[in-house]
């Protein structure tokens, strides 16, 4: 099943994302929370949209996708790079 992000979704799926990998945990960290967080936070805009696919028979989160303009996920992820 596929619905809209919870809250209480986060921490399980920025822990998804930062044990895959990639792009690197702490680069994971920043952009899946950020994203979430603006997203809940009813920043993102009418235009985007975050959402989540569950298990049918837990309904736990098992991952996620976000969809927006191209100008705009281009400047999210220059945004959320580390700064060294």
């Amino acid at each position: 099943m596929v619905r809209h992000a919870l809250f209480s979704d986060t921490p399980a799926l920025v822990a998804l994302g930062v044990a895959t990998g990639f792009p690197g945990a702490g680069e994971a960290d920043a952009l899946l929370r950020r994203t979430l967080d603006d997203q809940h936070g009813r920043e993102l805009g009418a235009d985007h949209e975050v959402r989540v696919g569950v298990d049918p028979v837990d309904a736990a989160p098992g991952g996620w996708v976000y969809f927006a303009p191209d100008d705009f996920a281009a400047a999210l992820l220059d945004r959320c790079r580390p700064v060294a």
